[in-house]
């Protein structure tokens, strides 16, 4: 696996290196932030691939608990068309307010594993 992307920092921005220079991520970490990308991408939003993307409007938007397996699924499936995820589940949680979080598991495609946090 030789994943590359650039390094998102907790604000999900772009940050610089010691050398000033744009930080890159590689291998494990850069698969586990493409697919942490890849749920948070709603449909239509990506410029240049519309494509892509969770339809969040469609499924979640004004509708019950009952849409949360649909966005489960949804999710997995984004994450497995990340190159270099081999499997993927997502476990959403809902609170009384109808704030979702909840935590993404992937295994990467080398064996080794990651949990991304869907806050």
């Amino acid at each position: 696996m030789s994943a590359y992307t650039l390094f998102l920092n907790g604000e999900w921005d772009i940050t610089l290196n010691e050398d000033g220079k744009i930080k890159t991520a590689r291998d494990a970490y850069a698969v586990a932030q493409n697919a942490s990308n890849a749920v948070r991408l709603f449909k239509n939003d990506a410029y240049f691939n519309a494509s892509k993307g969770i339809p969040h409007f469609d499924i979640e938007l004004g509708h019950s608990r009952a849409a949360v397996p649909v966005i489960e699924s949804q999710m997995q499936k984004a994450m497995l068309a990340v190159e270099g995820v081999a499997d993927a589940v997502a476990v959403l949680e809902v609170d009384k307010d109808r704030v979702a979080g909840g935590s993404a598991y992937i295994t990467l495609q080398s064996g080794e594993s990651a949990e991304i946090s869907l806050l």
